[in-house]
C-alpha cells in the first residue's frame, strides 16, 4: 500500500479482498466452454472473442485482488481499491459515522462481504468482496 503512515500512527488491523474473487474468471471460462461446445457448429473449441473476454476479465480480477487493501490505524482508516483505476481514501476515525457489513449466503459461507463506510460529511465508500468484513467492523468500533 502506497499510503504513508504518520510518525505517531500504528496499524491496528489489515483487510484485503477474499480469494473467492479469483474463482470468477474460472467460472466464466467454464460457462464459456460449455456454451461454445453447445452452440458451436463448426467444431471450433473456443472463439477468439470469448478467449479475449476471459483474458481481460482475468487481468481485472487479478489486479483487483492484488491492489485492494484496507488498513486501520489508531488515527485513520486507509483504503486503496480498484482494478484498472485505483482509488485511495484516508478517513480520520473521528469522521466516521457508520460502518455497515453486508454478506449474502455464499459470502457468509466463504467469509467475505461488502463493507460500506459512511462519513460525517455524507460521503460513503463501498468495497466489495472483503475477507472477514465483520472483523474489520469490530476493529473499527
Amino acid at each position: 500500500m502506497a499510503i504513508t503512515l504518520r510518525d505517531d500512527e500504528e496499524v491496528i488491523h489489515r483487510s484485503w479482498v477474499s480469494y473467492v474473487i479469483l474463482f470468477e474468471t474460472f467460472a466464466i471460462f467454464l460457462v464459456g466452454v460449455l456454451l461454445d461446445l453447445v452452440f458451436s457448429g463448426d467444431g471450433a473449441f473456443i472463439s477468439i472473442g470469448w478467449l479475449l473476454f476471459i483474458v481481460i476479465d482475468a487481468v481485472k480480477v487479478y489486479l483487483q485482488y492484488r491492489r485492494t487493501r484496507i488498513v486501520l490505524t489508531n488515527q485513520r482508516l486507509l483504503a486503496k481499491y480498484g482494478a484498472f483505476f485505483s482509488e485511495e481514501v484516508a478517513i480520520e476515525l473521528d469522521d466516521l459515522s457508520s460502518v455497515i457489513v453486508s454478506q449474502g449466503y455464499v459470502g457468509r459461507w466463504f467469509n467475505y462481504g461488502t463493507i460500506t463506510i459512511n462519513t460525517k460529511g455524507g460521503r460513503y465508500y463501498a468495497i466489495s468482496t472483503i475477507y472477514k468484513p465483520a472483523e474489520l467492523k469490530a476493529a473499527i468500533k
